[in-house]
């Protein structure tokens, strides 16, 4: 099942790598974080083992954009001496949120059994989403606009 989600990312990594993109990361990873957020959902009530394996098929066409898209507004966003400093504070927040995450899940099923597990990445991408909608947009363009370099 993991390796379906991973197909799924990276088919959608490669053509999102392919894009020449008109609007800006802020834009793409709203769009992106609402899209894995919606595509999760279904996998709550999955009837069966190839239900589930197709929705996390499908569900993990939105990881790499999501994940593309955040990586090129922090590009865009922080100061150029800073990216790096940057990605490695995104990363570590992935981290941060992904092991509480896993521990909730496991919880979860527990409690009320694998299917609620689903539970947590869909109601972690609805904070996400709104998180992403809430923030200012920022600069939309896909490219940052040169600056004029006045004279001497």
């Amino acid at each position: 099942m993991l390796a379906l989600w991973a197909l799924g990312s990276l088919a959608a990594g490669v053509v999102v790598g392919a894009v020449s993109w008109q609007v800006g990361p802020a834009v793409r990873m709203r769009w992106a974080a609402l899209a894995l957020t919606v595509a999760m959902a279904p996998l709550v009530v999955a009837p069966s083992v190839w239900f589930l394996g197709l929705g996390l098929l499908v569900a993990g066409a939105a990881i790499s954009p999501t994940l593309i898209s955040t990586m090129s507004l922090i590009e865009q966003a922080a100061p150029r001496e800073r990216v790096t400093e940057a990605m490695a504070v995104l990363h570590t927040g992935m981290a941060a949120g992904i092991a509480p995450g896993a521990a909730l899940a496991g919880l979860c099923i527990d409690t009320w059994g694998a299917h609620a597990a689903y539970v947590v990445p869909v109601v972690s991408g609805v904070i996400a989403v709104a998180a992403a909608w809430l923030a200012p947009a920022g600069d939309t363009r896909s490219e940052p606009v040169p600056t004029e370099v006045s004279a001497p």
